[in-house]
């Protein structure tokens, strides 16, 4: 299970071994603080987060937990921040 395009500007989709029982995905900051978190999702959108290295956690239904780092990179602005 893995965070994909990374780095990423706007949108992290998910991509999942099929037959996994996906529940939750989850962007923390480097102090494990959550910032956004989707429920039986397979994407979740952090174009408003700040340009900078997340974690992002995908939990399953056994209790797994899978880790991964992203980079949310400048939007083609320049800036750190993107709206959709």
């Amino acid at each position: 299970m893995y965070p994909y395009p990374n780095p990423t500007q706007v949108e992290l989709k998910i991509q999942i071994p099929a037959p996994v029982d996906f529940r939750e995905v989850r962007s923390l900051n480097s102090s494990g603080q959550a910032l956004i978190s989707q429920r039986e999702s397979k994407s979740i959108v952090i174009g408003q987060l700040p340009a900078g290295a997340y974690i992002v956690e995908m939990i399953t239904g056994a209790d797994g937990k899978f880790v991964e780092k992203v980079v949310k990179e400048l939007d083609q602005h320049g800036m750190g921040m993107h709206f959709v």
